[in-house]
């Protein structure tokens, strides 16, 4: 097997993390096929580059050396596409995409000024859409969100940076009984829970309707959904929410029962969950609407992960870390205006 650049970057990446999980998820691969490139990259030195513990990972004497030369190379490789025109030096317009959530709009404000590159910005519905379209060039950068350990394989030819992770919260109606008996009184969607746009992290016990309660931190048990009905997005290629909700729902010691009605608008969505039609997972910065309450779950068994990809060949590639530190910005911001602090 001859060696190419993607091959270091994931030897670097095992290294980095110190767990093969741990870096499959961070380059958004699976641990089997994380694994399997592994074995290859090994084969093809004769012998191991990591040691096996039982903490993860840690790199063998010539996995020291191996990573080294590795380093030079990327980075050699790293300032080879530096050497393209700088943008904010041109005037070649460059569009900038993106699934819904914190960065976008964030970056739809901030990115203009920044750059004196004419920016256009669109719209995807769909993780998987908004990967097709970096991958193919339609758009030089995107900003989307996936489940952690559930998202697509990046396709190659792209820069993805993971900019934070925040935690899956339930959205429930207003009514539920693990709603807690605050929502009743604070639906509309401009109003805060315990001060904060988001999930309730308040530190006190939240008594609901037959006696039961959130644990004091606001939360709620998966376990205690399990006779609940999900309401679920489309099936998206580039983000696994079934996937994501059934592998956490067997560890809480139970199967869910899915809606067989797959729902993409956000307003209908929360429309059927007010009525009581169902139940359904949400990012934890997200801000309440009329008719819903959103909770945090124990121990956060599910978590969204804001991902930046950008295009290697784009006018973007340049202006990567600043691309990177607007995103983490905005991801910050939301964070804190969620009562939550941010996590990479």
């Amino acid at each position: 097997m001859e060696l190419e650049l993607r091959h270091l970057r994931i030897l670097l990446a095992i290294a980095e993390a110190g767990s093969l999980s741990r870096a499959a998820a961070a380059l958004m691969l699976s641990q089997p096929a994380m694994s399997t490139q592994l074995r290859r990259i090994e084969a093809s030195f004769g012998r191991p580059l990591f040691e096996r513990t039982a903490r993860g990972v840690v790199p063998t004497r010539t996995g020291e050396l191996v990573l080294a030369h590795a380093r030079d190379a990327v980075a050699s490789a790293e300032r080879i596409r530096n050497c393209r025109s700088s943008p904010g030096t041109g005037h070649e317009p460059v569009t900038f995409g993106g699934t819904p959530g914190p960065l976008l709009g964030q970056l739809t404000l901030h990115l203009p000024g920044a750059l004196s590159n004419p920016v256009h910005f669109t719209q995807f519905s769909s993780t998987g859409e908004a990967l097709a379209a970096a991958a193919d060039r339609s758009v030089d950068a995107v900003c989307l969100v996936d489940m952690d350990g559930f998202g697509a394989v990046p396709p190659d030819g792209v820069y993805l940076d993971v900019i934070g992770v925040e935690p899956v919260a339930v959205m429930l109606p207003a009514g539920h009984r693990l709603a807690g008996p605050e929502s009743a009184d604070r639906t509309g969607g401009a109003d805060r829970i315990d001060g904060a746009d988001g999930i309730d992290g308040a530190d006190r016990i939240d008594r609901t309707e037959g006696g039961e309660r959130a644990d004091r931190t606001g939360c709620v048990e998966l376990a205690e959904l399990a006779g609940e009905t999900w309401l679920l997005p489309p099936d998206d290629p580039g983000c696994d929410d079934y996937g994501a909700l059934v592998d956490a729902c067997a560890a809480a010691g139970f199967v869910p029962r899915v809606s067989p009605h797959r729902l993409q608008d956000v307003g209908l969505l929360c429309d059927l969950i007010a009525q009581g039609m169902g139940i359904t997972v949400a990012q934890g910065s997200a801000r309440p609407r009329e008719g819903v309450a959103l909770r945090r779950l124990t121990g956060d068994p599910m978590r969204a992960r804001h991902v930046l990809v950008v295009h290697r060949d784009s006018p973007l590639a340049p202006a990567r870390p600043l691309l990177t530190r607007l995103a983490e910005d905005a991801f910050r911001a939301r964070c804190l205006s969620a009562g939550r602090q941010p996590s990479r």
